[in-house]
C-alpha cells in the first residue's frame, strides 16, 4: 500500500477526471489543501508491548509507517527561558496545553493551557524559537464575569482556555470552558511583544458557554460549540465582514419536534429515531444589535447562560460537542464536530442545514478489518472519547477526518469518505500516543511541512509539548486551495445518517 505523499495540483485533476467524468476541479482559495495519500495503517494502536516501545520524551507516538514526530518545544523549556526568572512572561501555571493554532505562514504557534487559574495564551516563533506571552491570568481564582466595569486584561484571571484559533482576519480566538464561557480576541497575535500591548477585547456579545471548537465558513460565520452532555451548535454572523464583535447569533434546533432541548443527549426523548439528526434549523438568539430574544440571559458569564438561551428555544443537545472543523464537498460545505460522550462526529450540511452522523464507533468500517471500529477506551483497541478534529482532502478529492481521542493513551485516527457524500466510510488508525498520563490535542496542518502540529498534555510529569508529525522525506504543501467538486451529481444530502460498511 501506498504511503503518504503530496503531489502537485495538476496529477490530482489528471486523477480525479479518470476517476469520474461527471465531477470537475475547482481550486478556490480558502487556505492551504494536502492531500493525504492512503497510509499503512496501524492496528495495535494500545498493545502494551507496542507502547513499551515509545518514550515522553523522544518518541511518545507510535506512527503509520513513513511518519515521523519531532518535538518543537516543551513547558519546562520555555519556563527556563522565558518564565519570570529569565526576564519573561511565561507563567509557571502555563501547563495543560491543548488546542493548538498556527499563523497561514506557519512561522507561529499560537498555544492556550487548559488550567484553572493562571491561563494564558503564547505565541512560539518557530524560527526563533521565543516564547511571547499574548494573555496571562493574575492567578486570583477571580474572574470578571461584568464586561462593563471597565474590564482589563491585565488585571484579570482565566481559566480553562481550550481553543486558539487564528481567524480569517487574522486575529486570535481563544475561550473559557467553565464556569465563567468567555470568548476573548486578539487583535494583534503575530506582533505583540507581550502582554502589555497585545490588544485584547472580551467579545461579550457571544452567549456564556463551555468553549472548545471554533471555527469559520467561507462567509466568515463563527461556529462555536457547548461542551456539556446537553450542549448545542451556535453560529455568529458578524454584522461587518471579520468584525467579531457584533452580529446576530442562532443555535442549532431539529425541527421535528422529538427531542427534549433541556435533558442530556442520552434521555429518552433524545435517543428516539431521528430526534437529533435529519432536517434543522438556525434559530436566533440574540440579534444584530447584541439583544437578547430569550427570557434567558445568554450572557450570564456566571452559569454558562448561553445553554439556557438554547434550552428556551429547543437547541438540539449533543453529548460534550468539543472541536469542530468545516469542509467543502461539491457546492456545499460541511460543519463536522465531534460528540465525546457519543464516541462519534457529526456532520452538519451548511446549505440544507441537515444534520446527520459522519463517524461513528461500532458503525464505521475500520479500514484494517473491514468490520466495525469498536468502541475501545484506554488500553483496548477501538475508538473512545473523540475530542478534537483536523481535515485535509484525498488525492481524488475526498475528505479525510481526523479524529484525535482524549484519552490515555490516545489515539489518531483518519476517517475518509470516498464516495463524497459526507459521511465516513472507512477508518485507519495513524497515530497512537504513550500511557504517558495524557492525551493528543490541538491537531493541526502545519503549512511550512504539510505535517500537523500536535500537543501532549498534561502528562503526569508536567512537561506538556509541542510536536511536529511529518512523512519522512517531508512533503511539499499544496497552493492555497480546497478541493470543490461540481456539479453535485451525487448531491451532499446526508441522508445515510448510519453507515457500516
Amino acid at each position: 500500500m501506498q504511503l503518504t505523499t503530496i503531489r502537485p495540483i495538476s496529477a490530482y485533476v489528471e486523477t480525479l477526471m479518470k476517476k469520474t467524468l461527471l465531477a470537475s476541479l475547482i481550486a478556490v482559495a480558502c487556505g492551504n489543501a494536502y492531500a493525504i495519500d492512503p497510509f499503512i495503517p496501524l492496528n495495535s494502536s494500545n498493545a502494551p508491548a507496542t507502547l513499551l516501545t515509545t518514550s515522553q520524551d523522544t518518541n511518545p507516538f507510535v506512527l503509520a509507517p513513513g511518519w515521523t514526530a519531532t518535538k518543537i518545544t516543551d513547558r519546562n523549556t520555555l519556563f527556563a527561558n522565558f518564565g519570570a526568572g529569565a526576564g519573561g512572561e511565561f507563567q509557571a501555571s502555563f501547563g495543560n496545553w491543548d488546542m493548538v493554532d498556527v499563523s497561514r505562514n506557519g512561522r507561529y504557534a499560537f498555544v492556550p493551557f487548559e488550567v484553572t487559574g493562571g491561563a494564558g495564551v503564547i505565541r512560539y516563533d518557530r524560527i526563533t524559537q521565543t516564547s511571547t506571552t499574548l494573555l496571562g491570568g493574575n492567578s486570583t481564582g477571580i474572574y470578571d464575569t461584568n464586561p462593563n466595569d471597565g474590564w482589563d486584561p491585565l488585571n484579570d484571571d482565566f481559566q480553562r482556555l481550550d481553543p486558539a484559533t487564528y481567524t480569517p482576519a487574522g486575529t486570535l480566538l481563544t475561550g473559557e470552558e467553565e464556569p465563567t464561557g468567555r470568548l476573548f480576541e486578539i487583535m494583534n497575535p503575530s506582533t505583540a511583544t507581550g502582554r502589555a500591548d497585545a490588544d485584547v477585547r472580551w467579545l461579550s456579545n457571544i452567549p456564556a458557554v463551555h468553549h472548545e471548537g471554533l471555527r469559520f465558513d467561507s462567509v466568515g460565520r463563527l461556529y462555536f460549540v457547548d461542551e456539556n452532555n446537553s450542549g448545542s451548535i451556535y453560529r455568529m454572523t458578524p454584522n461587518v465582514s471579520g468584525d467579531y464583535a457584533a452580529g446576530k447569533v442562532e443555535v442549532l434546533a431539529d425541527v421535528d419536534g422529538l427531542l427534549n432541548a433541556a435533558q442530556n443527549w442520552n434521555s429518552g426523548a433524545n435517543q428516539a429515531a431521528g430526534a437529533r439528526t435529519g432536517a434543522a434549523q438556525w434559530i436566533e438568539i440574540v440579534d444584530v444589535n447584541g439583544n437578547a430574544l430569550t427570557a434567558a440571559n445568554p450572557f450570564d458569564f456566571g452559569s454558562a447562560g448561553g445553554r439556557a438561551a438554547a434550552d428556551e428555544v429547543g437547541g438540539t443537545p449533543f453529548g460534550r460537542p468539543e472541536d469542530a472543523v468545516v469542509g467543502t464537498l461539491f457546492d456545499n460545505e460541511i460543519l463536522y464536530f465531534a460528540a465525546t460522550s457519543e464516541n462519534g462526529v457529526y456532520g452538519i450540511n451548511l446549505a440544507t442545514n441537515e444534520v446527520f452522523e459522519a463517524v461513528m464507533a461500532g458503525v464505521t468500517t475500520d479500514a484494517s478489518t473491514g468490520l466495525p471500529v469498536p468502541v475501545g477506551c484506554n488500553s483496548t483497541y477501538g475508538m473512545c472519547s473523540p475530542d478534537n478534529l483536523e481535515l485535509t482532502y484525498g488525492p481524488n478529492g475526498e475528505i479525510q477526518l481526523f479524529v484525535i481521542e482524549d484519552q490515555n493513551p490516545g489515539d489518531i485516527w483518519m476517517a475518509t469518505d470516498s464516495d463524497f457524500d459526507g459521511v465516513m466510510d472507512t477508518m485507519a488508525l495513524f497515530a497512537s500516543l504513550g500511557p504517558f498520563g495524557s492525551e493528543p490535542t490541538g491537531l493541526r496542518v502545519d503549512p511550512l511541512t504539510g505535517g500537523f502540529l500536535v500537543n501532549v498534555q498534561h502528562p503526569g510529569d508536567g512537561n506538556d509539548a509541542l510536536w511536529l508529525l511529518q512523512q519522512s522525506p517531508a512533503p511539499v504543501p499544496l497552493p492555497a486551495a480546497a478541493w470543490l467538486l461540481g456539479p453535485a451529481v451525487f448531491g451532499l444530502v446526508g441522508r445515510r445518517r448510519r453507515k457500516a460498511g
